[in-house]
């Protein structure tokens, strides 16, 4: 019975497991033997292009994997290579390291 001082539910605590993780991918636009590229993406408010450029210090025109699991809100994503550079691009190996073990129930 719940509230009247008999059993209470048991939560476990909730905690961001990629807090600590460490990310690498094999390939980030912007950093091939290219350069900067341009890339494309398309969504509700039609094509939008930018720069992507891996060496620039600034953060709107790096895509690195760390962004892929940085605050959502901060407007940042990791991006893969162009197609346009290589068919090699085509299949890129993204980890994500916890640096922990965990026992994952469904």
């Amino acid at each position: 019975m719940y509230g009247g001082g008999g059993i209470k539910p048991v939560y476990p605590q909730i905690f961001n497991l990629a807090s600590r993780a460490v990310v690498t991918a094999n390939a980030t636009c912007g950093e091939t033997e290219n350069g900067p590229e341009v890339y494309c993406k398309f969504g509700s408010a039609g094509q939008q292009c930018g720069v992507c450029d891996a060496r620039s210090g600034d953060p709107a025109k790096t895509h690195g994997p760390a962004n892929a699991i940085d605050n959502a809100t901060a407007g940042t994503w990791w991006q893969s290579p162009s197609l346009h550079n290589g068919d090699q691009y085509q299949y890129v190996t993204f980890t994500i390291d916890l640096r922990q073990v965990r026992e994952i129930e469904r």
